[in-house]
């Protein structure tokens, strides 16, 4: 199952002020390829952490549940929002609805470290 760009913001990787473009990324999409078992857990409202993996040349963004992987996270801006992560600001998944093995996340600002 693939997810869909939803995104309500976002964008690529441009120059500018980082900050300011990491503290107002926000964005809706689908989960990618959703873990079973932990999909049937979610609930609407729940937060999900977001965190880079490194895996071969690409980064991967992925959702967790309780440390435990719930899927990928993929829309137009998730340069940006890798490097903003890289950067050291956090994002998270706020689960906007879990429907027929899709779930609908709204990315937000969490923080920096």
């Amino acid at each position: 199952m693939s997810g869909g760009d939803r995104s309500g913001g976002g964008g690529g990787s441009g120059g500018g002020d980082g900050g300011a473009d990491c503290a107002s990324l926000r964005a809706r999409t689908l989960l990618n390829s959703p873990v079973p078992k932990v999909l049937e857990t979610l609930q609407k409202d729940q937060v999900l952490t977001l965190d880079l993996l490194t895996h071969g040349p690409h980064p991967i963004v992925v959702a967790r549940a309780d440390q435990e992987i719930a899927g990928s996270i993929t829309f137009s801006g998730v340069a940006k929002l890798v490097g903003c992560m890289r950067e050291g600001w956090k994002f998270i998944g706020l689960v906007i609805s879990v429907d027929d093995g899709e779930c609908e996340l709204e990315i937000r600002l969490r923080g920096r470290r």
